[in-house]
């Protein structure tokens, strides 16, 4: 018994059971197993991939295999296995996550040296009255310190509660899911992070503010940030908005590459469609008489159910990760020796298969019932296949074709009856390949999937289908039944959580950005509320005064912007092979984000431009 949360390749598997080694059956010499090995202590996996090579020839003759076979061994780590296809989106979240803990930094520090202009005076009165330089660092980072604990224990509570519907997003070709959890090593991790940051950003401006020249301070009541401090603040809003300028194009890359994947013809209608795969994998079913008989009376008691319009089977359905390939060639294709045919896509269909997945016709007739044993092999193909073999599809029907026999594994004369529409088989983002099916009649194959079309929603019908499966026989089992919307939906996860993620850390990050410039304007218009007053009571209109309020707001977005495109464009480029449908450097993107970003940052200065409007003169004049 393995113990709980145990997975290799991948999740959903709780059984494991020996795998037949018969020399003498065909299958031995099909090579779609996957191998696992321990290496000696000191090997390498470049030595291990050397030795495989060194056989590889001895292999080759052994199976009878081409003489290509075997020359390109590959060997690798199971933790790159498991983690390769996955590792460019961690890196891209860690990444994403280090932006937002950047933009964080430098919005407490813009907070931070906000306050320390106004605490100057504060800090002479103290240094006046005995306190030492290092007391007032002391005090200060302190402070920040206390804050960053609030908010460390605040982020872990949201965590907490936020951590199960995350898990739950998680696709399923993420390895070790079931290890995520928040335990000390996160905690401490976090915590001590937050607090190092804190107090590495409040410790250049507290040593600043804790060396005041005493004498003009105290003799003032209101001290005015300089010109050098005025620089650091919009430099640090500028840095905000560029960081959420990256965040925000990033994110909005994958959304619409969601969004061409939702909206792409995979090539059949996944609606209203249920799919269950049965596993006939007993002696009982391996002769084609037995099979077949048993697939047939599945199918009709199926068909006879109310609400059901067509039902077909497959060995492979289209995404559901398993693709098979043969080789084909045309009989006039002479190869050279050790030379193999080209490899396409190799399914096998029975029933309405092609009428239950909605896939279209276009040349030529679909199988019938007397495409059998005693009649001669035939096949159908797709489009791409009858291009690249034809140039056009409507020459492949009547076409001959030579390939590899599913039930004797030689090659074998079978003609081209009919082209049906292309098939994205391997996923919504990949293009169709060239592909083509044979009848479960003449090429007998197994287990078998089975497509049924209904009226209505398929759930509906799921029991039932269950059911006439156990009443045919109760040895067989019915596995991943489920409709087809959330099969496709399932291979979607990996960009979804992506898509999903990057948004909520953009939408942090433009929401820290916009806190920045709202801070530092509103900060601004509370220094220059006497200058403001001057100018009013020397007839300055205050629309005008509001206006160059916000304008100073949009000169910080529009420096960030600058300084956000770039890095933005250069960032993206990482994620070429992640988005579908769009470029990284997508004109659309790169412009509507740094004007939106303009429009808010407008929004935000709205209040302090408003205050700055209603500034009375005769107070503003009177504070100092």
């Amino acid at each position: 018994v393995k113990p709980g949360g145990f997975e290799i390749f991948s999740r959903g598997h709780d059984l494991w059971s020996v795998l037949p080694w018969d020399p003498a059956d065909r299958t031995f010499k099909a090579t779609f197993s996957l191998a696992i090995g321990r290496l000696t202590p000191g090997a390498t996996v470049e030595g291990a991939t050397r030795e495989l090579a060194d056989l590889a020839p001895a292999m080759r003759k052994d199976l009878a295999k081409a003489n290509d076979w075997g020359t390109n061994v590959h060997v690798q780590s199971l933790r790159e296995s498991m983690t390769g296809n996955v590792r460019p989106m961690l890196w891209i979240l860690l990444g994403a996550v280090g932006l937002i803990l950047l933009l964080a930094a430098v919005n407490l520090g813009t907070l931070v040296l906000g306050r320390s202009v106004e605490r100057i005076t504060e800090m002479a009165l103290r240094t006046a009255l005995g306190a030492s330089r290092g007391r007032l660092v002391q005090q200060i980072v302190a402070e920040q310190a206390v804050f960053a604990v609030a908010g460390s224990i605040a982020g872990i509570g949201l965590a907490y509660v936020a951590l199960p519907a995350l898990i739950s997003r998680i696709p399923p070709e993420v390895p070790r899911t079931g290890e995520i959890a928040l335990d000390w090593t996160v905690l401490l991790t976090v915590l001590a992070s937050s607090i190092a940051v804190a107090v590495t950003i409040a410790l250049i401006p507290a040593i600043v503010t804790a060396r005041p020249n005493l004498q003009p301070l105290l003799r003032q009541t209101r001290m005015t940030e300089t010109p050098g401090r005025r620089r650091a603040l919009g430099a640090l809003v500028a840095a905000q908005i560029a960081l959420a300028l990256v965040l925000g194009i990033g994110s909005t890359l994958m959304l619409r590459s969601m969004w061409n994947l939702q909206h792409v013809d995979p090539g059949f209608d996944p609606n209203d469609l249920l799919t269950f795969r049965l596993q006939t994998t007993t002696s009982k079913y391996r002769g084609i008489a037995s099979g077949v008989a048993y697939f047939d009376q599945v199918r009709d008691r199926i068909a006879a159910l109310p609400g059901v319009v067509d039902v077909g089977l497959a060995a492979h359905f289209p995404m559901s990760g398993y693709a098979w390939t043969t080789n084909a060639r045309r009989p006039d294709q002479i190869l050279a020796p050790g030379e193999q045919a080209p490899s396409v896509g190799w399914r096998f269909v029975h029933g309405n298969y092609f009428q239950a997945m909605r896939t279209p016709l276009k040349f030529g007739r679909l199988f019938a019932t007397s495409d059998g044993m005693q009649s001669g092999p035939v096949t159908v193909v797709n489009e791409t296949f009858a291009k690249r073999f034809f140039d056009q599809p409507s020459r492949a029907v009547g076409q001959m074709l030579v390939l590899r026999s599913g039930r004797t594994g030689q090659d074998e004369s079978v003609q081209i009856v009919g082209v049906v529409g292309d098939v994205r088989h391997l996923g919504l983002d990949k293009p169709p390949a060239a592909e083509i099916f044979r009848p479960l009649t003449q090429t007998f194959m197994f287990p078998m999937g089975v497509v049924v079309r209904t009226s209505g929603p398929p759930q509906q019908i799921a029991a039932a289908v269950r059911q006439i499966a156990y009443e045919i026989d109760p040895v067989v089992p019915v596995a991943e039944m489920q409709p087809y919307t959330t099969m496709i939906a399932d291979t979607l996860g990996r960009p979804r959580l992506l898509s999903f993620l990057l948004t909520i850390f953009a939408a942090a990050g433009l929401a820290l950005g916009l806190i920045g410039v709202y801070g530092v304007v509103a900060y601004r218009v509370r220094q220059r509320e006497r200058e403001i007053g001057i100018r009013l009571a020397l007839g300055a209109r205050p629309a005008s005064m509001a206006t160059t309020v916000v304008t100073q707001g949009v000169q910080h977005a529009i420096a960030g912007i600058a300084i956000g495109l770039p890095a933005a464009f250069l960032l993206s480029r990482v994620m070429s092979s992640m988005v579908f449908g769009v470029t990284t450097h997508d004109p659309l993107t790169f412009t509507s984000l740094p004007i939106l970003i303009v429009a808010v940052t407008s929004l935000a200065c709205y209040l302090p431009a408003r205050r700055a409007a209603r500034v009375d003169p005769v107070v503003a004049i009177k504070q100092d």
